[in-house]
């Protein structure tokens, strides 16, 4: 989330991280999910995408917010430490 963040749409690292969320579920879920409708039946596979879009929106909201509040930028710290005398 780190490197994406500035291109992810939205104003507060809490949106960012619903977005990044959002994301994760439609790749990790619905479209990684696909091949296991064959394998197992269309039920499960609706469930499944029901409860994980709970859980990554759960987890983006989470990691967004902890992002925003212990957001680590070497560049400032670099300004800190030249304008320490």
């Amino acid at each position: 989330m780190a490197v994406s963040f500035t291109k992810i749409p939205g104003k507060s690292t809490a949106v960012k991280g619903l977005v990044f969320g959002f994301i994760l579920w439609i790749l990790l879920n619905v479209l990684f999910g696909i091949p296991n409708i064959g394998t197992y039946c269309l039920t499960y596979y609706l469930f499944g995408i029901s409860g994980g879009i709970i859980a990554a929106l759960v987890f983006g909201y989470l990691i967004g917010t902890l992002f925003g509040k212990w957001n680590f930028s070497p560049i400032k710290q670099e300004e800190e430490l030249q304008t320490f005398p």
